[in-house]
């Protein structure tokens, strides 16, 4: 019993402090650990990921996005004119509008003032700057998660607990 128990404690704690995003690094609209990086899901409270874009052409000159967290009506919208093909942005370069309930509020937000642990949904429109307006699309969800040391410790503590009363019911028989 001892050996299973540590077995799959190992195993929490390996799944706890890997990242398991099947991001494609080849996509229109992603997010990175850093300005070239590849495409990842999982970010931890303390980092300030960046953005990468690639527009179908260079003839687009517009781009807007819209971050939502999934768990709230709020969202957050900053927007980007660009003329480059393929740009990289740092998340603490972005001024954001809050929405509330769809009501614009009052002031502006930076990265670390409105980031949190949990899902975050991207959805990014491109369009050309003269009629017609057609463009397009991009959708890329990622995660803020709590720092792998955090988790760790959290575990390790569970785990003593765990141990201890294994114990105490062991010794009992």
């Amino acid at each position: 019993m001892g050996k299973k128990l540590f077995v799959a404690f190992i195993f929490a704690l390996l799944c706890s402090t890997m990242s398991f995003g099947t991001a494609l690094a080849v996509q229109p609209l992603y997010v990175a650990h850093s300005s070239g990086g590849a495409a990842d899901t999982d970010f931890g409270l303390g980092e300030t990921p960046w953005l990468f874009i690639s527009l179908p052409n260079t003839g687009l000159s517009f781009t807007s996005y819209w971050w939502t967290d999934g768990s709230s009506t709020d969202y957050f919208t900053f927007t980007v004119p660009t003329t480059d093909q393929e740009s990289w942005y740092n998340f603490s370069s972005f001024t954001f509008n809050k929405y509330s309930g769809g009501v614009l509020q009052a002031g502006t937000w930076d990265w670390d003032s409105i980031k949190h642990i949990g899902p975050w949904n991207i959805k990014a429109t491109y369009s050309y700057p003269l009629p017609p307006t057609s463009g397009g699309e991009y959708n890329y969800a990622f995660n803020v998660v709590p720092e792998p040391i955090s988790s760790t410790l959290f575990l390790l503590g569970g785990a003593a607990f765990v141990t201890r009363a294994y114990r105490r019911k062991k010794a009992k028989v």
